[in-house]
């Protein structure tokens, strides 16, 4: 399994566990909408870290919304 999938599964994990405590709707969807956006990376997550550090992934996922 690639390291996307890895983290994306973990975040759905999260999602699911937040869920099933009664958290806050918006915090399960933000966790899914976390997983589902790095399931569709072109290149690996560790990959973007190494490179450009943790802020490429916040501005990544920005700028694909405004382009939208």
């Amino acid at each position: 399994m690639d390291i996307n999938a890895q983290v994306a599964r973990r975040l759905d994990e999260v999602a699911d566990l937040l869920a099933e405590q009664g958290a806050n709707l918006f915090r399960v969807q933000a966790y899914q909408r976390g997983a589902q956006t790095v399931r569709c990376l072109a290149c690996p997550v560790d990959e973007i870290l190494a490179v450009e550090g943790l802020q490429a992934a916040g501005h990544r996922r920005s700028s694909r919304d405004r382009d939208s």
